[in-house]
């Protein structure tokens, strides 16, 4: 457990601990998320056209 200060400097060991379970299911939920982005499939490119016309100012 790391030592948390309060904001007048001194030990805070009950906020301490709080602040830790905090941060702790943070990176937890974080790492979750990692893993789900890295289970998804990949998503098919979209074909592309060589050929395919460039949208152009119409002179006129």
């Amino acid at each position: 457990m790391r030592r948390y200060r309060n904001h007048e400097g001194y030990c805070d060991p009950t906020a301490g601990q709080a602040m830790e379970n905090i941060t702790r299911e943070e990176r937890r939920r974080r790492k979750a998320l990692l893993v789900q982005e890295e289970q998804k499939p990949d998503k098919p490119l979209s074909p592309r056209y060589v050929n395919k016309p460039k949208n152009r100012r119409r002179n006129g």
